[in-house]
Formats: structure tokens, sequence, C-alpha cells
């Protein structure tokens, strides 16, 4: 039987997915996922272009720390309420697998899905909901966001970045536990979307912050050579090519560079 104690998430991923290619940003992600779960670092903020496995991580992220921390509360939100409970149904088949009840024998899901809740035997949830949805009643002690922006006409709406940062601020700090930890992951759109709206509003908070640009630049955080791309057996240098000459300089930078002129002045830039 296998030692959860001992059990990394990459491990557990390769264990779920084994034909799945996990590249070095995937697996830095994965080690500061862990730092969450252990506690060492409670806010993470994680930036990388579209298509490069930002829902996938999440979702087994979600899973295994569920297996490890089955009395927790997590919740899962994503850009609207659809989205949330197609992703919930994923992480339901992942707590499901008889891999996962091999590794965590304790940590295993309870019954029927209740709404948009799944229940663990040891008396944790995992909840799924859209971005600016209720929260009554459901605390978390760990909250992740997962690409709360759908595309770029949501993230050049006045009403809508209005409504992203009014659910932020009144709503998701006062769902946090004590101790409670925050992780936001998604593709930057703009310099004053829900990610800059949150690393300065909360910047006393600690963020720590992974930034992985389709094309690397000085002190890329890969140890990538300037003009590397991020992930080329998934996206050719060629393809990065065409997209960059079919993009908008500022929407480049920011969709597939991660870099939309956000200064992260007093935050722990990995």
């Amino acid at each position: 039987m296998f030692n959860a104690k001992k059990l990394d998430l990459l491990s557990y991923c390769q264990l779920q997915d084994p034909d799945f290619e996990y590249t070095n940003h995937h697996k830095l992600i994965a080690r500061h996922l862990q730092k969450i779960e252990m506690g060492e670092i409670n806010r993470l903020a994680i930036f990388l272009p579209p298509r490069y496995g930002k829902t996938y991580i999440s979702q087994m992220f979600s899973s295994w720390y569920m297996g490890n921390n089955p009395t927790h509360n997590f919740i899962y939100a994503a850009y609207n309420n659809q989205v949330a409970q197609n992703k919930k149904s994923e992480v339901r088949e992942l707590l499901s697998t008889t891999t996962h009840n091999v590794v965590f024998p304790e940590g295993t899901l309870k019954g029927p899905v209740v709404h948009n809740k799944l229940e663990m035997n040891a008396g944790g949830t995992f909840t799924g909901i859209g971005a600016c949805s209720a929260l009554c009643g459901v605390g978390a002690d760990v909250f992740l966001i997962d690409d709360p922006i759908a595309d770029m006409q949501q993230a050049s709406s006045d009403i809508m970045r209005n409504r992203l940062e009014q659910w932020v601020y009144e709503s998701l700090h006062t769902r946090l536990m004590i101790d409670g930890k925050l992780v936001l992951i998604m593709t930057r759109w703009r310099d004053d979307d829900i990610a800059s709206y949150m690393l300065d509003t909360f910047k006393d908070e600690n963020w720590t912050i992974l930034n992985f640009p389709a094309i690397a630049v000085d002190r890329d955080i890969l140890g990538r050579k300037v003009g590397e791309a991020l992930c080329p057996n998934w996206f050719s240098p060629h393809r990065i090519e065409e997209l960059q000459s079919m993009l908008k300089s500022d929407q480049w930078n920011a969709l597939y560079q991660q870099n939309p002129n956000q200064i992260f002045k007093g935050m722990e830039l990995v």
C-alpha cells in the first residue's frame, strides 16, 4: 500500500494520470501548492498563458488536498456556476478512483453529490461555485480561484470588474477560516484585472507569486534562456510567433507574457 504521508502532489498526479506530460512549470506549481497544504505559505498567485494546464493541476491539487485533509472545507471558484460544476464533477471523478482510495483510505468521498458540494466520509467538503456567487454558510480552509475571467469582453467590462472586485472584497475573505489559504491561478488580461486588484488591495498578506511568460525574459523562474518557449512540446516556437503576430502588443504582453505593466511591490516574486 502507498504511504500517503510521503506521496507528494506530482507523484499523485502521475499515479492518477500517467500519460499526462508534466513539464517544469507544472512541477514548480506543484511544489508551491504543496507549500499551501503544509502551511508554509498561505497566499499564492500563479499566472500563466491559456492552455498550459492551469485547471488540470488545480483539480489534481483539489483531490490530493482533500485526500490529505478530509475534514477540511475547500472552495473552488470558476468564472461561472456551470464551469464550477463541471470542475466539481471532474474532482469527484478523481476522488472516486481506485488509485485515490488506495492512496488515501481515510480521505474518501461520501455518497451522492449534494447540490454544488462534495462531502467526505471524514466530514470535510468540496464546494464548486461561480465567481460572484453567494457564499452564505460556506467556510474555507482553502479557497482556490481558477480563471475567474472568461474572456476579453468580460475583462474589459467595468460592470463585470466592479462586480468581481466587490465579491472578492465583501465575500471571499469572510469565508476563509483562521489560517485559511488563498490560491489565485489565472491568465492575466489587463493591468486593472482582478489579479491586480487582489495583489494591491491585500498587498500586506505575504503573497508568493509564480509568473510564467510564454517566452522567457530575464530572471526566468524556470531558469530558461531569454526567448525560450515555456512548453515547446505543447506550443512550438513557430506557433507562439503566430499568436504574437495575431495579437495587439498589450494583449500579447498580458495574455501570453503575464506582464500587463503590473508592478509587484513588497511581495515575494519567486
